[in-house]
């Protein structure tokens, strides 16, 4: 392994065990929103699910938000599951193409 993608992969570690997983969440919701891999309605779900899990700190209505958060996150999965398995598919149509 390259010294350059281990201090990446030793970063993104680091982030993750301090914390900062919910930063790296939010930022690859935004990131899908501009990819032509993934559709709109993928990266919004994503995004509101985002916000919504903000609403716990909202008094009196922040464990409804949070439910509503959970919801939405759930629909994101399974967006994102059916898409990586599309993916994977047409990748291994086209590795079988290749050794025909």
């Amino acid at each position: 392994m390259r010294s350059t993608t281990r201090t990446a992969v030793g970063a993104a570690g680091s982030l993750l065990l301090k914390g900062g997983a919910g930063w790296l969440g939010r930022h690859v919701k935004l990131v899908m929103l501009r990819s032509p891999n993934f559709g709109r309605v993928t990266a919004s779900a994503g995004i509101l699910a985002a916000i919504l899990n903000w609403g716990l700190y909202v008094p009196r209505i922040g464990i409804f938000l949070s439910v509503l958060s959970v919801a939405s996150l759930a629909i994101w999965n399974v967006l994102i599951a059916r898409r990586l398995f599309r993916l994977g598919r047409d990748v291994s149509e086209e590795v079988k193409l290749r050794r025909s």
